[in-house]
């Protein structure tokens, strides 16, 4: 029995959706293996890491077993250049400041000491087996800035700049205490990057 035009189409098409579908696989193994990588350098159990989401009354969802929801709902978004921008959450301290005795303007101000900071990542597949990470960093100057990391998955190796990099910025993001915070709001402006952040 011949094949028809229209079942030429189709597998066409079949065959196109069965490659994004693989593709998207692809992605979300590598985010799942990134936060696993994360969580065995810094040894904060995934119980503690999120996905940072910026409206709505929850501000976080977690990442453990998943990222394929995080991505179907959104919130580990596709660029319009096709890369994945991934706000990763790390809840250092599950009890933030207590502010029952306290002006709540205070911790509004972002003058508690802060129990979470948000790192933007950004995932882009260059090839099958080969992933750049966008991730910020501490520059020389101790600045924060922005590096892109490749990545080889099956290579142990090839994570290892990223993960350090990353609890570097977490620990330079929280040092400094009350100090640092109050020096930090009077010098506050709008066009800050915000690859990372901290929240109260």
């Amino acid at each position: 029995m011949s094949t028809s035009k229209f079942d030429e189409l189709v597998a066409i098409l079949s065959e196109d959706y069965r490659k994004t579908e693989e593709y998207l696989e692809r992605n979300s193994n590598f985010i799942e293996q990134l936060t696993l990588k994360l969580d065995d350098y810094i040894g904060c159990g995934l119980s503690n890491l999120f996905c940072f989401i910026e409206e709505g009354e929850k501000n976080k969802a977690p990442v453990e077993n998943n990222i394929e929801s995080l991505m179907a709902e959104n919130l580990i978004v596709v660029t319009d250049d096709f890369c994945f921008v991934f706000p990763l959450m790390i809840q250092i301290k599950s009890n933030s400041f207590d502010n029952h005795h306290w002006n709540p303007s205070f911790k509004k101000s972002y003058l508690a000491p802060p129990s979470k900071v948000v790192l933007f990542l950004t995932i882009e597949q260059q090839e099958e087996n080969l992933f750049s990470v966008t991730a910020p960093i501490i520059n020389e100057e101790e600045q924060v800035e922005e590096k892109i990391f490749p990545i080889t998955p099956n290579s142990e190796d090839s994570w290892n700049e990223l993960v350090e990099s990353c609890f570097k910025v977490i620990k330079k993001t929280i040092e400094g205490g009350l100090e640092k915070r109050l020096r930090e709001s009077l010098i506050k402006t709008d066009d800050t990057p915000k690859r990372v952040f901290r929240l109260p």
